[in-house]
């Protein structure tokens, strides 16, 4: 039997959770920083947002709804400098290194390039269903495409975003090659991959095959993004870190070595009584790992490497959240819930 005693000041909770057993007595503490619905933002679409993504150096924040509405507003004053609509089912937005151009790629086969600054597509290219598109901070622009049959091949290509020069095309076969979100390494030399099949691939900018395949088999499946939340490299390359797909009981991210694809550590909950029902992995901006994810009461907590709840926000939404993407230099994370996306300050 357990009696939870509660303890605040200054909005920072101690949870001290005492438990009999067998006429034996202990106890053990749990301590976050509780924050009420504190919306820096809010921003409303004409329909159930769908993607968000800020720019590399958090200036930037693009919105895309169900329809293809895309909005564009400066994270910092929430003005708005760019909108759009395009046609078509969109899978992913990236921002160029240097905040010019946003792309969007389409499960329809569309992929446009927007320029900010003259406010229109300045290309456009229709090629198979896109499920995901990244920038690396050198200038390569990679997109991932489907087969349109089972035994059509699978796409990776690699190209210099300003000459549209081919660097790699990797192609490949059957949904173990089917990559659902990747994200550069800082160095622009490896690209890791999630799979549709749960599987996580790093390739070499500079080979025609895969450095190394691993296999996550303990009954939790990758959680996608097509904007690559769910995947991203150690600011020294050393290590990659993704999401695992919720459970009331499991493992909530991996820390993977790079060099070799063996398991570094595994982050699971320590909290007790939380379902984590969506999430996202990132480094913070002193370069410690924190999962951004919501629970059952829609809360949105920030957990550690440790696994253990550092930050809550009491949201009073009663709809379902969704994040989307965090800025760790701007301190911002943005969420959705039906046509509506907020933007929340880390404190």
């Amino acid at each position: 039997m357990t009696h939870p005693i509660i303890t605040s000041k200054r909005n920072c909770f101690s949870i001290v959770i005492l438990a009999s057993l067998f006429g034996v007595c202990c106890y053990s503490v749990v301590t976050f920083v509780l924050h009420k619905n504190t919306k820096s933002a809010v921003y409303k679409m004409g329909s159930e947002i769908k993607l968000a993504v800020y720019s590399g150096d958090g200036e930037f924040l693009a919105i895309c709804d169900r329809d293809g509405q895309i909005d564009i507003r400066n994270s910092d004053s929430g003005q708005r400098v760019g909108k759009f609509q395009v046609k078509g089912n969109v899978s992913s937005l990236a921002f160029s290194p240097d905040n010019t151009v946003l792309a969007l790629g389409s499960f329809d086969g569309d992929l446009y390039f927007w320029s900010i600054e003259d406010a229109q597509i300045i290309r456009h290219y229709h090629i198979n269903p896109i499920l995901c598109i990244r920038y690396s901070k050198q200038g390569l622009f990679g997109y991932s495409t489907s087969g349109l049959t089972a035994r059509e091949e699978n796409q990776f290509t690699i190209m210099h975003w300003k000459t549209r020069k081919v660097v790699k095309t990797w192609k490949m076969q059957g949904f173990d090659y089917r990559i659902t979100s990747f994200n550069f390494s800082y160095s622009g030399n490896k690209v890791a991959c999630t799979t549709a099949t749960s599987k996580i691939i790093l390739f070499d900018t500079h080979s025609k095959n895969f450095s190394w395949k691993i296999g996550w088999k303990i009954g939790q499946s990758l959680w996608g993004s097509g904007n690559g939340a769910s995947i991203a490299f150690s600011p020294n390359d050393k290590y990659i870190i993704t999401t695992l797909e919720p459970k009331p009981i499991g493992y909530l991210g991996l820390v993977i070595n790079a060099s070799d694809g063996s398991i570094h550590k595994k982050i699971k909950l320590k909290k007790l009584n939380v379902n984590i029902r969506r999430s996202l992995i990132y480094y913070s901006s002193n370069g410690s790992i924190r999962i951004l994810g919501t629970n059952n009461d829609h809360d949105l907590l920030i957990i550690n490497q440790e696994g253990k709840v550092i930050n809550r926000y009491e949201t009073n939404i009663n709809v379902p959240l969704v994040p989307l993407d965090v800025s760790a230099l701007t301190k911002q994370f943005a969420v959705a819930y039906g046509p509506k996306i907020g933007i929340w300050e880390i404190r």
